[in-house]
């Protein structure tokens, strides 16, 4: 069995703003995740305040709305490129405790959570996560589950591994463990209270 939810527009809402917003970084000749390290370093340490709607392309989970839109709110004449920038950070794992709330009133409750994928390799990223969500945000070894999956699948085949399992006992691997901060997630408790209501006013605009 599988639950499955998402944001449609995390991964792409980064990169719209890296292209959009951020161009000079990204034309420098370094690889292009430079230009996300460099907003990241220069994000503030404490959680922004703002308030980002990320539905660039409607909403995932579990609301399905293909109507809404992103929004931003909080924005002053000091908000630098680099604190918006953390604001969509902020606002994409908002997206997720929408998902995990819903799970919960199902009945699937999150311990822990392990990341894959690009974001995986973000260590400000998942610290945002851990302190937004009030769990701990476990990186993997390996970011890409499923090309490790695939090679699991193989292993197993090839008779390397009796089971997969034992391919699974034997690859898959944490790398480093993101604990919240108490402090940022009494915060962001507020925050994600008031990042709810966004959502709610939006769509009767």
């Amino acid at each position: 069995y599988v639950t499955y939810a998402f944001n449609i527009t995390g991964g792409a809402a980064l990169k719209w703003y890296r292209d959009t917003f951020a161009s000079d970084l990204h034309a420098h000749p370094a690889p292009f995740a430079s230009a996300y390290a460099a907003l990241e370093g220069n994000m503030p340490k404490t959680p922004t305040g703002l308030l980002c709607l990320p539905h660039f392309a409607g909403s995932g989970t579990p609301d399905m709305d293909m109507r809404s839109r992103g929004a931003v709110m909080g924005l002053t004449l000091n908000t630098t490129r680099a604190e918006l920038y953390k604001g969509l950070l902020e606002g994409i794992a908002f997206e997720a405790m929408v998902n995990l709330e819903s799970l919960a009133r199902c009945g699937v409750h999150a311990k822990e959570l392990r990341t894959a994928g690009g974001g995986a390799r973000s260590a400000q990223w998942l610290q945002i996560r851990a302190d937004v969500f009030g769990k701990p945000v476990i990186q993997m070894k390996v970011e890409e589950a499923g090309t490790l999956g695939c090679a699991i699948l193989a292993g197993k085949a090839s008779g390397i591994y009796a089971s997969c399992a034992q391919g699974a006992e034997a690859v898959v691997k944490i790398a480093r463990v993101f604990e919240p901060n108490e402090k940022n997630h009494a915060i962001y408790e507020e925050q994600y209270a008031r990042y709810k209501r966004l959502y709610a006013a939006e769509k009767d605009i």
